[in-house]
């Protein structure tokens, strides 16, 4: 028989602990149970707590305009925290539990169990003593005692060249009718320093200011963010774990009680901030948003009522930025500087971003030397300046990167092949980009409106900019940054090689271009072209405005796959070599301008040819079957030259050939042409640019010319016809003409005229094109009224000469009257009026618009002083807008 014996299980339990993790330890696993009560009793009235805190505090903040103190922000963040902590451990305790035997007093996993209780022990003690924080006397003080400041206050530098600017856009602020302002501009032109100052302007105010940097690539999750951080509210860690729309939501209610003002910088697309929080159905006094962006496009989207664009400093402007970053000590280090900093300034093109990038890069350089080194290297490789490729282009390449797509991206670069301060003719530019290949399917017809809506699309991108309504020019530093993209990105694609404008006397070496795939050698001192450069990848040749005398046959030899071909301004060359035919791919030929007699033998082996200028080649003769063999031609321009032909007859039947022929320019100047113009009805709807010289002009001839834009008549007798008007009101208000000669039709496209040396008094057809911008008159002694308001059969002020901007009336000696009734001219800009003392009165009267500038013979100021107007509020509102020009 054995011996036993009884032992307590509690004494058995005690021992084990003992050895396994020490007496002292015991009680995290015995006290474990009655611990997680403790801890979920506590933690449910530690989040009470918060919850009430938590509202003070943002009552305080929306309502009185106080901020949270750190030690309070500190407590909610670390309350956040115990809460993700407590909660996890209390979610893991029930299979913790079950490890525990001997009721509660040992575990099957003395270890494991050990470590959890201290855990919780340890978390019940944070919650005891952020409770025992939350509920002392003077932390209940501390709550929302700081003031929250209603603006930041910017320390910036008095900008220059803004005042004017700034002016417009506080006007705006003041407004109570404009709630979003956009602010847009090209890169580094003073947006952002803008902002600034109108930010810090507000500290003036009782605005509460928002102030984000949205930048590219912003998306409006992390724009809400931002807002929060502003409004104090996104360091809080449970803010953060919020949706989107619950965040919203207490932005909303933060912002709908307060007078705020949202300053958005450098957006780059549309946001909705309706969404985001930001309340939209408020008086427009009560909020303001303010954005600036590189493109007056994303301004529309953001539906700004009023668009301000930031322009370049003016000379003046510039010089005085240039200046002050540079310091006078550098200035007066040498008398010479002064003279060459203007030149360096020049070269900045009044971009400020550039400006002051230059004169950061000429502080302490203090000899002449060393500036007209600076000034070199601008004008030959800007590239090659310190600083300018990762502070400037760097910063303006991000609006080329922007651009929606790499055929919008093709058609910028294609614009630094112009010479620098360049006017670009719009449509010849899209022409270019068709032959190219760029715009798809070669059809002028299908890709013109698409060539103009690019335009429009870099025109918003602030990477080209409107010269008027048929020319752009490109920006120099855009420029610039252009073929730094084309020589540093590009080289995969053969780029560009551009000498543009650099008084060249001979080509360069061939061995610098020959590899490229598309030069411009534009506006050089070139006279001969002799070399035979082996150019296989070459797709566009500018080679216009040198001083070519003569081309050989072998310089064309080695381009086999040249499409573009630019010879025009050349007025010394005569001749083109034989081997032109060997062009086969050739598809735009541009010889406007030169001195050819006659068109180069096997020119009628260009079948490709789209596009064919002969403008302003006065003694071209042009060969029987020559142009018929065009037969995918569709633009071709003969304007400014005789059209000398072995046969009238046969040129127009040639002209009528031309299936695809889209837009005609053509020059009439004798009695055969005119007959066989007249009755080439097909070519009428062609007609984009028309001069008549030395033939008698019916006016009927005009009828079915919708697409004219540009009308000359030189010379001429004009014969008008009896045709009855009668006036139709449109849906949108507007006043149309009908009548019996037009057919109901009218030339809507119609923008210039010129009426020179005529015989003729009716010109009152001008109705017919209500987008007339600007008419020319001169030497027409039949001419009484301009126009003859009995012949409309209206006795009322009509909506005549909307959009006119400039009308010049010259030595018109029998002119009695422009309208018998007054006109509003909204567009008009400029009235010449020289040698027409029989005109006793203008059309105007005190609505007309304001900004009209009259140009008036010096020696005709009597004539202006004895005018008469329709009253006197007239006469005060223009009667000193005259401007004196002496005539030679």
């Amino acid at each position: 028989m054995g011996i036993t014996c009884s032992v307590p299980i509690e004494c058995m339990s005690t021992r084990c602990w003992d050895v396994c993790i020490g007496d002292h330890r015991v009680k995290y696993v015995r006290d474990l149970p009655k611990n997680l009560e403790s801890l979920k009793t506590l933690l449910s009235e530690l989040s009470t707590q918060r919850a009430d805190i938590l509202s003070k505090v943002e009552a305080a903040e929306q309502c009185q305009g106080l901020k949270r103190l750190q030690i309070v922000d500190k407590w909610l963040n670390d309350v956040t925290t115990a809460e993700s902590e407590a909660g996890n451990l209390i979610q893991d305790s029930p299979k913790r539990i079950q490890k525990l035997c001997f009721g509660g007093c040992c575990s099957k996993n003395c270890i494991l169990s050990y470590k959890f209780g201290k855990k919780v022990d340890q978390q019940l003690n944070v919650v005891r003593d952020l409770l025992g924080k939350s509920e002392k006397e003077d932390f209940k003080v501390l709550i929302g005692t700081q003031r929250l400041e209603q603006v930041e206050f910017i320390p910036m530098r008095p900008p220059v060249g803004l005042d004017s600017t700034f002016d417009r856009a506080w006007s705006c602020i003041q407004n109570e009718k404009v709630e979003t302002i956009g602010i847009y501009g090209a890169g580094g032109v003073g947006k952002t320093t803008l902002l600034k100052q109108i930010n810090n302007r507000l500290s003036e105010t009782d605005f509460f200011v928002i102030w984000v940097v949205v930048s590219k690539g912003c998306n409006p999750e992390k724009l809400q963010e931002d807002i929060g951080k502003s409004l104090r509210i996104s360091n809080d860690d449970h803010w953060k774990m919020k949706s989107y729309d619950e965040r919203a939501k207490d932005i909303f209610k933060i912002l709908k009680k307060k007078k705020f003002a949202l300053l958005l910088d450098d957006i780059w697309k549309d946001v909705d901030l309706t969404t985001m929080g930001i309340p939209s159905q408020m008086r427009a006094n009560e909020f303001k948003i303010v954005l600036t962006s590189r493109s007056n496009q994303v301004c529309g989207q953001m539906r700004a009522n009023e668009i301000i664009m930031v322009e370049c400093l003016a000379d003046a402007e510039a010089f005085k930025l240039f200046c002050e970053t540079v310091g006078k000590d550098t200035l007066a280090s040498n008398p010479n500087i002064p003279k060459l900093a203007k030149i360096v300034v020049k070269e900045c093109s009044g971009l400020p971003l550039a400006l002051i990038t230059v004169a950061r890069a000429m502080i302490a350089k203090q000899t002449p030397e060393e500036w007209y080194s600076a000034i070199q290297t601008l004008q030959s490789c800007a590239t090659e300046f310190p600083y300018m490729t990762e502070k400037v282009y760097s910063c303006l390449k991000f609006s080329y990167d922007n651009l929606p797509n790499e055929m919008v991206r093709s058609c910028f670069l294609y614009c630094c092949l112009f010479r620098e301060d360049m006017i670009i003719n719009k449509s010849e530019l899209i022409e270019y980009w068709i032959c190219e290949g760029f715009l798809g399917e070669k059809n002028i017809k299908c890709n013109r409106n698409r060539g103009f809506d690019i335009i429009g699309t870099l025109l918003s991108a602030c990477l080209v900019e409107k010269y008027d309504d048929k020319y752009i020019k490109m920006h120099d530093v855009t420029r610039e940054m252009a073929l730094w993209i084309s020589q540093e990105f590009e080289k995969d694609k053969h780029g560009s090689f551009v000498r543009a404008g650099f008084m060249l006397m001979e080509v360069p070496r061939v061995e610098e271009w020959e590899g490229k795939r598309r030069v411009s050698l534009m506006h050089n001192e070139i006279k001969q072209l002799q070399e035979a450069p082996s150019c296989s990848h070459l797709i566009t040749l500018f080679m216009n405005n040198n001083k070519l005398e003569m081309i050989t046959g072998q310089f064309f030899q080695g381009m086999p796959f040249l499409v573009v071909l630019n010879l025009s301004y050349n007025e010394s060359l005569r001749e083109l070599p034989s081997e032109i035919s060997k062009l086969v791919y050739l598809e735009c030929l541009n010889l406007s301008y030169t001195c050819l007699r006659k068109l180069p033998i096997g020119l009628n082996a260009l079948i490709r040819l789209i596009y064919l200028n002969l403008e302003g080649n006065w003694d071209l003769e042009i060969q029987c079957n020559v142009i018929s063999n065009f037969q995918k031609l569709q633009t071709l321009n003969l304007q400014r030259r005789s059209l000398m032909t072995e046969d009238a007859g046969m040129f127009f039947e040639e002209l009528r050939s031309l299936r695809h022929l889209e837009t005609l320019d053509i020059f009439i100047d004798t009695c055969v042409a005119y007959h066989e113009f007249q009755s080439s009805n097909t070519l009428h709807s062609c007609i984009k640019n028309l001069t008549f010289s030395k033939v008698e002009v019916r006016v009927s001839i005009l009828a079915n010319m919708e697409h004219l834009e540009s009308l000359r008549i030189h010379d001429c007798n004009i014969i008008g016809e009896e045709w009855d008007t009668k006036r139709v009101k449109e849906d949108g208000g507007e006043t149309k003409f009908e009548t019996s000669m037009t057919l109901g039709k009218r030339l809507d496209r119609l923008q210039y005229v010129s009426i020179r040396h005529c015989r003729g008094a009716d010109l009152s057809w001008f109705i017919l094109a209500p987008n007339l911008t600007h008419i020319h008159v001169s030497y027409c002694s039949d001419i009484i009224e301009v126009i003859n308001m009995e012949n409309l059969g209206e006795s009322e002020n009509l909506n005549l000469f909307a959009k006119l901007e400039m009308l010049e009336l010259l030595f018109l000696p029998n002119l009695q009257s422009i309208c018998k009734y007054a006109l509003s001219f909204p567009q008009f800009k400029t009235l010449w009026v020289i040698g027409c003392r029989g005109l006793k009165k203008l059309p105007i009267n005190s609505s007309t618009s304001k900004d009209i500038k009259f140009i008036i013979a010096r020696k005709e100021q009597g004539w202006w002083d004895k005018l008469e107007w329709e009253d006197e509020a007239t006469r005060i509102a223009f009667s000193n807008r005259a401007e004196y020009v002496k005539l030679d």
